[in-house]
């Protein structure tokens, strides 16, 4: 438990001024920080007289109600530490965006003792404000559900799109400067409620990668280690009220990376350090024999076994920088066990603060205010890669959109069909135009439909079909229209193939009824040349004639 005099600085930057909240009208200030963000819960007051003929105005009011966005900057520093050392630590600071916000006005008791006190006779109003405030992805990105479509683009691309003005965010791991020949975005499709938040960080989750978040400057970062730079700061036992030491339950289960590929049939195996006889399956299907060796290379990290962590209770403010992210040493040996920890030298993984001030300062517009309540610190040895991400909403829901498959071979007008070869998996593969985004192309897989493999049917130049979009891949799940000429009418009962590029130069199949006999004809056409095989009830017709 803390109990001391802070410097609570907070700024309200709204849409047409910033205003600084007094040090000594802040209230409440309950603030987590996390290696990837923050929440906090803050409450101030502020007097407002003018509309009365008061000398003191309330700055914030105007725009507080409006619909606008609000931004806050929090920044917190002890006194007692600035007084007495030389070169006292940096405010704590974070930057963050208001997502919830209320305002309870209540009268001003006229007093005469206090020297700032209002003007006797004038009307006050005291306004107490209570902000909910977290990092800018938390807050807009939570928000945002796209769908959205892209060809040759990498995940970084995506980001750099969807961030808007208020975030800024880098890359540097790996999967995010993966090209891609399809990458779709639909979690506005996701009746699960995910969103563009959801969205990145699962696909963060996935590579065993990071997100961290810079509350003083407002920016992320995306990376596949965690720094463990810089010269830890030194935690004096007497800051440290209470220990508690965690201990995360490790994995018990081996992994198999299940390949159903016939053309590539593997079981990788995993195995855990604390394997218990129980496993998890993950089931691929790719010719790729690269894609199974990298799944397994990334289960194996995944699969590491968590190290202990602390949680110490601090009764004072402390005297070096103790945010997520940053190195702390420890003396274990003052609490009586090296055992609490696996090294001495540990990084901060959440900071928790819940502190109390007065209703009302006990001097108007101080400077600082005396603040009682708890901070708790969780840390982490400084080795240890296990990701800190929030919970998430799984953000998997295909998409299905319509689209017209492609031809460059032949006329504009001709029926054609276009197949290329994969040079890795030598798959046969189409490619698709999606009006609904821009007429891109994507390229899709071209297998035999259910029924069999006997029949070469390649699909046809503007053919309607329905894709299905999932992040990283699509596929065609059926065609949408019947090619012109093919259908046949109720009365005739007819079947039909239609075979060639256009109506002046093809074949076709037809089995038909009259006077419910079959009728079966196979009919060519090149131009004004016409040649057909007719077959009925007692009769055989063959002929060759040109069209007149």
């Amino acid at each position: 438990m803390i109990d001391e005099r802070l410097k609570v600085a907070i700024t309200v930057a709204t849409a047409s001024a910033s205003v600084e909240i007094p040090p000594g009208n802040v209230e409440r200030i309950e603030l987590t920080m996390t290696p990837y963000g923050f929440e906090a819960n803050l409450a101030f007051w502020l007097k407002d007289g003018a509309a009365m003929g008061g000398s003191i105005a309330d700055g914030l009011l105007t725009d507080f109600i409006a619909e606008g966005l609000l931004k806050v900057t929090l920044a917190i520093s002890s006194i007692y530490l600035r007084e007495t050392m030389e070169t006292p630590p940096d405010p704590l600071t974070v930057k963050g965006v208001v997502v919830s916000r209320a305002v309870t006005l209540e009268p001003l008791p006229e007093s005469r003792g206090e020297v700032n006190t209002l003007k006797i006779g004038v009307p006050t109003v005291i306004r107490r404000y209570e902000i909910r405030v977290v990092d800018p992805a938390a807050a807009l990105w939570r928000q945002h559900r796209p769908c959205a479509l892209y060809v040759q683009k990498t995940v970084m691309d995506v980001v750099n799109e969807h961030k808007g003005s208020h975030i800024t965010i880098t890359g540097e791991t790996p999967f995010l400067t993966v090209s891609h020949d399809v990458l779709s975005l639909g979690v506005g499709a996701d009746r699960g409620g995910a969103t563009f938040y959801d969205w990145l960080l699962g696909l963060v989750a996935l590579h065993d990668s990071q997100l961290l978040y810079d509350a003083e400057l407002g920016s992320y970062k995306l990376v596949d280690t965690k720094p463990a730079t810089g010269t830890p700061g030194a935690l004096p036992p007497q800051a440290v009220g209470k220990v508690r030491a965690i201990f995360p339950e490790p994995p018990r289960h081996d992994v198999h990376v299940l390949n159903g590929s016939t053309l590539d049939v593997k079981n990788e195996a995993v195995t855990s350090a604390n394997a218990a006889g129980i496993r998890h399956d993950l089931l691929l299907r790719s010719p790729i024999a690269a894609t199974v060796t990298d799944r397994k290379t990334l289960e194996t990290r995944r699969n590491r076994v968590p190290k202990q962590m602390l949680e110490l209770d601090l009764n004072a403010w402390p005297a070096v920088v103790a945010k997520p992210g940053a190195l702390v040493s420890l003396d274990l040996t003052a609490w009586g066990t090296t055992g609490l920890a696996a090294a001495t030298s540990c990084r901060v993984t959440t900071f928790s603060l819940n502190l109390r001030g007065p209703d009302v300062a006990e001097r108007e517009r101080a400077g600082s205010a005396r603040l009682v309540g708890s901070l708790i610190v969780t840390m982490e040895a400084s080795d240890d890669a296990t990701p800190r991400l929030p919970k998430l909403r799984p953000a998997q829901t295909p998409i299905e959109v319509e689209g017209f498959v492609v031809s460059t071979v032949g006329e504009e007008a001709q029926l054609t069909w276009e197949v290329t070869t994969h040079a890795d998996t030598s798959i046969d593969q189409v490619k698709v135009k999606v009006p609904l985004w821009a007429d891109q192309e994507v390229v899709v897989d071209l297998h035999p439909d259910a029924f069999s493999g006997h029949t070469w049917r390649p699909l046809y130049k503007g053919q309607r079909v329905l894709l299905r979009l999932n992040t990283f891949e699509a596929e065609i799940l059926r065609c949408l229209d019947w090619r012109p000429g093919a259908r046949q009418t109720a009365a005739t009962q007819g079947d039909a193939v239609m075979l060639g590029k256009t109506e002046t130069d093809r074949t076709i199949l037809t089995h038909t009824y009259a006077d419910e006999k079959p009728v079966f004809e196979i009919n060519r056409k090149n131009d004004k040349d016409i040649a057909f095989i007719k077959i009925e009830e007692g009769v055989l017709t063959i002929k060759v004639h040109e069209e007149s």
